[in-house]
């Protein structure tokens, strides 16, 4: 599953499109191929309209001891199309990314995608409110680490 991933993230890196005002193109192909099971699932060119045209990029250390809200431009008004990258080149640092919600008055986290350490990315349209928090780990078994490097870019909606 992991080549699988990084395969396939190598391909939406090579197919995708932003641009600050106009539209965001995403050309992708998810291949899965074995023995027994052969399945695959493409979008030749997906458009997307981009009219506004403010972005905000940054590489983010997201810790491992509690959930942090990333940082996105305050001239950002909405989220719209995203691209995420875990920078850490080893294959058992993580990034879980997420939303808070409340319950009777308590705040909880919760995971929603994990992009794994040897450059695994995702490209999604974020909800247009919502705030979006990541955490940090690794399957290391001598963990000592303190934060793992994530990329992250949103193109206003």
């Amino acid at each position: 599953m992991k080549k699988l991933l990084a395969t396939l993230g190598l391909m939406l890196l090579a197919n995708a499109t932003f641009a600050e005002t106009g539209t965001v193109t995403i050309t992708m192909t998810l291949r899965v191929q074995n023995q027994n099971y052969n399945d695959a699932r493409s979008v030749t060119k997906y458009t997307k309209q981009q009219n506004a045209d403010h972005g905000s990029a940054v590489i983010q250390s997201i810790q491992t001891n509690a959930w942090e809200q990333l940082t996105i431009a305050a001239d950002v008004a909405t989220n719209g199309y995203t691209f995420a990258r875990c920078l850490s080149t080893n294959k058992l640092d993580w990034v879980d990314i997420g939303t808070q919600i409340t319950v009777e008055g308590t705040n909880f986290n919760v995971a929603l995608l994990r992009l794994e350490g040897g450059g695994d990315p995702m490209i999604v349209q974020l909800h247009p409110t919502n705030s979006v928090y990541a955490l940090a780990g690794s399957t290391w078994t001598n963990n000592e680490i303190t934060g793992v490097n994530l990329e992250f870019r949103v193109n206003e909606h």
